[in-house]
C-alpha cells in the first residue's frame, strides 16, 4: 500500500518557509547565555562531526525514551516507539536546568507480539475485541484503560489476542489501510510472513518493553500552558514534554504553541551569544570517546547489558533495594562507556552517546521511584515495599532538577487544579 513519507513532507514544508534542515544529527547539549538558551550542539551520526547551532530560542521535540527496557524479543530496536528516541531531550533539558517530572512512570502495554507495534486505537475503536485464552472479552470500543488487560496477563490468561474477523469486509480493509499505511507499513510484510489474515486469524499480543514517554505516559520536561520550561527560551512539545496522555494531537497543539511563544520570546530579547568554552567542552568529550579503538567492548553489547539491568532493577515491581542496585550499576556502566567501549566511527560514537542517555534516563526514573513511597498507576509504578496508594502524602508531582554542582535534586510539587465555576465541562 502507498504510505505517506511524513518526515520528507515536513522537511519540505520547513524549507519552503526558509528553514535549513539538518539531517542525521543527534542533539547533545544546550548552550546557555546568562541563564537563557543560546543554541544547541549535536553530533553528525555518520561522521562524528560536531554541529553547532546558535538560536534565540530552542524547542525540544525529540521524543521520549523508547529504547529503555529490553523487549521480550531481545532485539534492541524492536520497540513500541521510534527506537531513535533515547531520552536525548530529557538529558539536554535537565543538564540546562529544566525540571523533569513523572520519571517514575514506566509505561508498558500489550501490543503485537515480537514487534511491539501499536494497533489498539485502530482496531478496538472500530469494533475489534481483545480476548483472553478463554475467549472472554478484555477490551472493546475504548482502548485507554489497560487495567483489565494487565490483570489478565498477570493471572496467566494470556497471550491476549485482537479479533476483527467478525467485522464487515469494508471495516477490515479500513483497518488494514491505516495499519499498513500511515501507522507502520512494515506490518503488512510482518503479517504476511506469519500467515496472519485478519479475516481468519486473531492477532497475538504480548506486553511491550517499558518506556518513558510524555504523550503516551506521564514522563517529561515540566512545561506550562505556553510550552515553556523553567529555562528562559527553552520550550518542549511532544513526548519529551510532560503533557500527559497528549498523544499525537497534544504534540501538534503544543508544537504550535511552542513555536508561537518562541517567536515572541526571540522578538523581545537581544541576540544570543555562543560561549566557545561550552562548545569546546562538548568537543573534548567527543574526542575522549573516539580515542578507544580496536578491541574494546562493542557498544551494542553494553546497551544490551544496560537495558537488561533496567528490566531487572528499574521497572515494576520496584523496591528500594532494586532501585538502589540500579544506581550502583549505573555508575559502573557509565565508567565502562568512558573506558571500555570501542568507538571506530561516527555511527558507533552516536550509539555510545545514546546508551549514555538511556542510562541517565534510567537513573532519573530510579531516583523518582525511590522518592515516591507508594504504588500508583497500576504496573507503571508498583512498589512491593510500599504496596498501597497513598493520596494523603503522594497526590503530587515528583520533580527532578540539576543543582548548582551538578547533583540531582528531587522534590515534590502540588497538583494544580483549576476547575471553572460550575465544575469541569
Amino acid at each position: 500500500m502507498e504510505e505517506p513519507d511524513l518526515k520528507v513532507i515536513i522537511a519540505r514544508k520547513a524549507e519552503e518557509k526558509g528553514s535549513r534542515v539538518i539531517n542525521r544529527t543527534m542533539g547533545l547539549t544546550l548552550l546557555l547565555d546568562g541563564g537563557r538558551v543560546a543554541g544547541a550542539v549535536g553530533v553528525q551520526v555518520r561522521t562524528g562531526d560536531l554541529v553547532v547551532c546558535r538560536a534565540g530560542a530552542v524547542i525540544l521535540s525529540s521524543g521520549g525514551t523508547a529504547r529503555f527496557g529490553l523487549p521480550n524479543s531481545g532485539y534492541l530496536y524492536g520497540t513500541f516507539d521510534f527506537p531513535g528516541n533515547t531520552g536525548d531531550g530529557y538529558v539536554m533539558g535537565f543538564q540546562a536546568g529544566a525540571s523533569l517530572t513523572g520519571m517514575e512512570y514506566t509505561r508498558r502495554v500489550n501490543l503485537i507480539k515480537d514487534v511491539n507495534i501499536p494497533l489498539l486505537a485502530i482496531t478496538i475503536t472500530r469494533g475489534g475485541k481483545m480476548m483472553d485464552i478463554f475467549d472472554e472479552v478484555v477490551m472493546e470500543w475504548s482502548c485507554h484503560d489497560q487495567s483489565k488487560a494487565n490483570q489478565a496477563v498477570a493471572a496467566g490468561k494470556g497471550p491476549l489476542r485482537i479479533r476483527v474477523s467478525h467485522l464487515p469486509e469494508e471495516v477490515i480493509r479500513e483497518i488494514e489501510s491505516i495499519l499498513f499505511g500511515t501507522e507502520r507499513p512494515v506490518q503488512e510484510r510482518f503479517f504476511k510472513g506469519r500467515g496472519v489474515d485478519f479475516r481468519k486469524a486473531d492477532i497475538e499480543l504480548w506486553p511491550t518493553e517499558n518506556q518513558l514517554c510524555g504523550g503516551h505516559g506521564m514522563s517529561g520536561l515540566v512545561v506550562n500552558e505556553k510550552a515553556e520550561t523553567s529555562v528562559p527560551g527553552l520550550y518542549a512539545a511532544g513526548d519529551v514534554a510532560c503533557v500527559s496522555k497528549g498523544h499525537l494531537t497534544g504534540a501538534f497543539v503544543f508544537g504550535e504553541i511552542a513555536a508561537e511563544q518562541a517567536v515572541r520570546f526571540i522578538a523581545s530579547q537581544p541576540a544570543s551569544r555562543v560561549d566557545p568554552a561550552q562548545v569546546d567542552g562538548v568537543r573534548r568529550k567527543i574526542e575522549r570517546r573516539g580515542e578507544r579503538k580496536g578491541n574494546g567492548v562493542d557498544v551494542q553489547d553494553l546497551e544490551f547489558k544496560a537495558r537488561r539491568l533496567i528490566n531487572d532493577y528499574v521497572i515494576s515491581p520496584k523496591n528500594a533495594f532494586k532501585l538502589g542496585r540500579w544506581l550502583e550499576w549505573a555508575e559502573r556502566l557509565e565508567r565502562d562507556l568512558e573506558t571500555e567501549v570501542s568507538v571506530a566511527n561516527g555511527h558507533e560514537l552516536s550509539k555510545a552517546l545514546e546508551v549514555e542517555h538511556i542510562i541517565r534516563c534510567a537513573t532519573f526514573s530510579a531516583r523518582a521511584a525511590l522518592e515516591r513511597k507508594e504504588s500508583r498507576w497500576g504496573n507503571a509504578h508498583q512498589r512491593t515495599d510500599f504496596p498501597q496508594r497513598d493520596d494523603q502524602n503522594w497526590l503530587c508531582h515528583v520533580d527532578l532538577r540539576r543543582g548548582k554542582d551538578g547533583e540531582m535534586i528531587v522534590s515534590r510539587r502540588p497538583l494544580v487544579r483549576e476547575v471553572p465555576p460550575g465544575g469541569a465541562r
